[in-house]
């Protein structure tokens, strides 16, 4: 298989990144940098190396560049806390440590020259807990990388003359997935790190002739906020949505305006345990299927298992979302052991992902997540889903999270306005559990990992 950080000059003076001062950058010019970097901060032995991220063109360089040398690299976020940090270092040891200095220039600090005994195969590192600094780890290869940028290119159809914007953090994998995909096909990127509220991002979305918006569900709340349908975006061609269900009102509203717009909207899901995207909804059926994920993306599988291991074959039944691609990981790691090479005979299979969420899907094969199996209490012997109930609040008018551990349900409710005892009867009414296995209380702001997702565990502690 060949990589896309392999030859960028292919693509020689096609324009590859626009930083947040409007500086363009081409494919040779990247390739220059790239070059440059290597020389002057990796030697001969390969280095496991932790790269602190922003969204710019020093973080973007030294991944390529990591990836060229075939130097392991964990993208962890910038503003990770102090004390995750060093955890993180102590557990894993890097030999490289880089990061942007307080100036802006590239900082890198040699911490070990130990040289390890590292799996050929294994090219990235992210956390699936997005800002946190729990230990564990997701192991991609280059292959993993390379067939899902692959396969967005394939049904996003990108060409090079599409523009995306870095709206979503490079260590987390929807948007590091971004900059795989654009750089695979020749596109471009504008670099910022401004978000969404702020009136430099739309200059340069503007100026610079963005072609996509990629978001997570809060992003799109708040485009509905800043009236998207009345923005004069004539650039854009394209959006998708992923890093969590996006609700079906919305969704509907954001094909009509788009359909109005001449603009095609992609519902997708994905995990950082096959990359990043597993399946996407072809923006023609989003108006018939507004709560579905679609099928799988080229190249890959979805299929469903009921709580005995057995395939489920019937349209309509629930079970648990099990995916097969070239996409998914290598495995975990919890320790520096675990970045030896694994012992292998004969060619591997293709590895098969337990996504942890239920699903069904219907007559046409298209699957709809019903809810995550770890998202599920025990109250009394009786099951609930979380994610259900959340659902069936906010389609009875109650924004509300839902929380807990067996045996006492947590429902964190986002409006003050609404009086705790008549939504305590609400839920009593529909599921008909003890009053005593319900707690309920005001939450103002719903905190959120560095990936834009609700953090539950600091919700509900």
């Amino acid at each position: 298989m060949s990589y896309f950080w392999e030859n960028l000059s292919r693509w020689d003076t096609a324009i590859a990144f626009v930083d947040s001062e409007s500086r363009l950058y081409s494919y040779a010019q990247i390739e220059q940098l790239i070059s440059d970097t290597s020389e002057k901060i990796f030697r001969s032995e390969r280095d496991l190396v932790f790269l602190y991220s922003q969204n710019n063109l020093h973080t973007v360089i030294c991944y390529l560049s990591c990836l060229r040398a075939g130097n392991p690299v964990l993208l962890l976020d910038e503003d990770l806390d102090d004390g995750f940090k060093e955890n993180l270092v102590a557990v894993y040891q890097p030999n490289l440590i880089i990061k942007t200095s307080p100036d802006g220039n590239l900082l890198a600090e040699r911490s070990l020259d130990t040289v390890y005994d590292l799996d050929e195969k294994l090219a990235v590192l992210l956390s699936t807990s997005g800002s946190t600094g729990e230990p564990k780890l997701v192991k991609l290869s280059k292959d993993n990388i390379q067939s899902n940028a692959e396969s967005i290119v394939t049904y996003l159809e990108l060409q090079k003359t599409d523009r995306a914007i870095s709206l979503l953090p490079f260590h987390y994998s929807y948007g590091l997935s971004i900059l795989n995909s654009h750089l695979t096909c020749g596109a471009s990127l504008v670099l910022t790190n401004d978000g969404i509220m702020s009136r430099e991002f739309w200059n340069l979305f503007k100026t610079h002739e963005v072609s996509s918006i990629s978001g997570v569900p809060y992003i799109y709340e708040i485009l509905d906020k800043l009236r998207f349908n009345r923005m004069q975006l004539p650039s854009l061609r394209y959006m998708t949505q992923a890093g969590g269900k996006l609700s079906v009102q919305l969704v509907e509203q954001y094909v009509k305006q788009c359909a109005e717009l001449n603009i095609s909207f992609y519902v997708m899901y994905g995990q950082t345990e096959a990359t990043a995207r597993i399946s996407y909804l072809h923006p023609a059926q989003a108006k018939t299927k507004p709560g579905s994920i679609g099928k799988a993306i080229p190249g890959g599988k979805l299929f469903l298992v009921s709580e005995t291991g057995d395939a489920i074959t019937k349209p309509g039944e629930h079970g648990e979302l099990v995916y097969e691609g070239k996409n998914v990981m290598l495995g975990y790691a919890e320790s520096l052991a675990d970045f030896r090479p694994a012992m292998q005979s004969g060619t591997a299979p293709l590895k098969t992902l337990k996504t942890g969420d239920i699903a069904y899907f219907d007559e046409e094969g298209d699957f709809f997540i019903v809810g995550r199996s770890k998202r599920f209490l025990k109250i009394f012997g009786l099951r609930f889903g979380l994610d259900q109930m959340e659902k069936y609040l906010s389609d009875n008018g109650y924004s509300c999270i839902c929380g807990g551990v067996d045996d006492r349900i947590e429902v964190a409710v986002l409006d003050e306005k609404i009086d705790l005892n008549k939504i305590k009867e609400f839920i009593l009414f529909k599921y008909k559990i003890n009053k005593n296995a319900i707690k309920l209380f005001y939450l103002i702001e719903v905190p959120r990992l560095g990936s834009g997702k609700i953090d539950y565990k600091s919700i509900f502690k």
